[in-house]
């Protein structure tokens, strides 16, 4: 028992920035809605801004777009034409400012866009970063969208940045 004791003191000392309500499960994107989870983003305030720990596995070697959506939602979209979105009803990127814009993130431009994210050819992907000027609080009822391919921060000739296709979602819940 002393052991347990030692260890959830540790634990505690350790993490105890990252409650559960800031932990947020990140699940593969399917056909059919959220799949088997896949990772994890822990989210902690700073005086930096929101520090972002991200891990996750299984995906395809390269890198991934990483977003912030609007909606706190990973189900799937069926279109108008019958066709499925993986994660779809996240809706779009989210953009608090509603500039529409996006060079990069912390550019001042746009909320949603965050770094890309590089799986290695185990497809494992870890990352650690800040959003300037958010709290965990103010990303409640949104949701971080993870696709197959890389943002080319232009929109154009591709639209939605050239990321393709929803791989993972995860729903971002706050207590009050």
């Amino acid at each position: 028992m002393r052991y347990i004791t030692i260890f959830g003191g540790l634990f505690l000392t350790l993490f105890g920035c990252c409650f559960p309500d800031n932990q947020i499960a990140l699940y593969r994107a399917t056909d059919t809605g959220p799949g088997e989870q896949i990772g994890i983003v822990l989210l902690t305030d700073t005086d930096q801004g929101l520090l972002c720990r991200v891990s996750v596995e299984n995906l395809p070697p390269g890198p991934h777009d990483f977003h912030i959506h609007e909606n706190p939602s990973c189900q799937v979209l069926i279109k108008p034409d019958g066709t499925i979105q993986q994660a779809g009803q996240a809706g779009n990127h989210y953009d608090s400012q509603k500039i529409y814009r996006y060079t990069g993130p912390n550019t001042g431009e746009y909320t949603g866009g965050l770094p890309i994210l590089m799986a290695d050819k185990n497809g494992f992907a870890q990352a650690r970063f800040y959003i300037e000027g958010l709290t965990a609080r103010d990303l409640g009822n949104r949701s971080f969208v993870i696709y197959a391919g890389k943002d080319d921060y232009q929109n154009a000739p591709i639209p939605l940045n050239g990321g393709g296709d929803r791989i993972a979602c995860g729903i971002i819940r706050m207590s009050e």
